[in-house]
This record gives C-alpha cells, sequence and structure tokens, in this order.
C-alpha cells in the first residue's frame, strides 16, 4: 500500500483547525450540525494542534471573516475568549501578527478589544 506523502505530520492537526483553515464555511456548518454540543464545538475551536495554533487562531491568520463571524456567534466561545485572558491574549497577537484590517473591525467589537484591554493584557504577560 502507498503511504500518503507527509503522513507522519497528520497527528499535529485537529479536525476543527483542518475544516476552518481549508474548507468552506457551510463544512464547518455541517460538522457543527452533527455535535449536538456547543461544549464540545468550545472546546474543539479553543483547543491548540501540534503547532500550537487553534481553530480561532487559523481563522484570524487565513482573515475568513464569515468563519470568524459563525464561531464567535457562539456565546460559550465568545465568554471563553473575554474571560481568559490567555486566550485573548493569543487573538490579540494574531490580530497583530497577520490580521488584515477588516478581520480586525470584525473581531475587536465583537470581544470588547480597546486599547485599554491590550495594554491590560501586556501588564499580565509581563
Amino acid at each position: 500500500s502507498q503511504l500518503i506523502q507527509g503522513w507522519w505530520m497528520y497527528h499535529n492537526f485537529l479536525l476543527i483547525g483542518q475544516l476552518v483553515r481549508f474548507q468552506s464555511l457551510q463544512r464547518l456548518k455541517s460538522v457543527v450540525a452533527m455535535l449536538d454540543d456547543e461544549t464540545v464545538f468550545t472546546e474543539m475551536v479553543l483547543a491548540s494542534d501540534g503547532y500550537n495554533l487553534n481553530a480561532l487562531e487559523g481563522a484570524i491568520g487565513g482573515n475568513k471573516l464569515d468563519v470568524i463571524a459563525f464561531i464567535l456567534s457562539f456565546d460559550a466561545i465568545r465568554k471563553q475568549c473575554m474571560e481568559n485572558q490567555d486566550v485573548m491574549w493569543r487573538i490579540v497577537y494574531w490580530l497583530h501578527l497577520k490580521a488584515k484590517q477588516d478581520t480586525i473591525d470584525t473581531v475587536a467589537p465583537m470581544l470588547k478589544i480597546t486599547k485599554q484591554r491590550v495594554e491590560e493584557l501586556q501588564a499580565h504577560k509581563i
């Protein structure tokens, strides 16, 4: 049998992160509909893969506005992002590193990211 080239890297990937990065919003919605549990989806979105990247960060890095809006439409995800300083710090990092202005304009109000909040996060990380 033939092995898929790069097969040894697959253990580094998570399903939701791969859907977010490489598939359509419709495909992501189809998988989420099968989960039947918002808690599971929240955990899957915010879980870091083998490259220390979660699905929301992947969507931000790819400037996938429709996917970001869908992910952040879940109250539990928004709550986790806003209450967990480490999660919020990572989001701010990705917004700064890779995001286009329209992505920043979408994410910042949804997660109440202000200049003051960024300064608080910087103080937390120091």
